[in-house]
């Protein structure tokens, strides 16, 4: 049911990061984003989780549990970081 419930995340945020060739980015900060990560669920805010999200130029966090220290962290190594909350 959690991949039925992403699929429209994950349609989304491809065509934000991924537009057509042709297309401009449609938003500055996506521009450069060659890489992207999905961090939900229990374990994504582990230390090592962290870590290895530092790596990639876009991050979609779980919104509820993802402290405002751990954003920050992430955007002083450059990372663009979005927000996923379910309603």
């Amino acid at each position: 049911m959690a991949a039925v419930r992403l699929a429209p995340l994950l349609a989304a945020l491809l065509a934000l990061v991924a537009p057509p060739a042709s297309a401009a980015p449609r938003h500055p900060l996506l521009a450069d984003a060659q890489s992207f990560a999905l961090a939900i669920g229990d374990g994504a805010q582990a230390p090592a989780a962290q870590a290895r999200l530092a790596a990639h130029d876009l991050v979609v966090l779980d919104g509820e549990a993802t402290t405002a220290a751990q954003v920050r962290a992430l955007h002083r190594r450059g990372v663009v970081v979005l927000a996923y909350v379910s309603v």
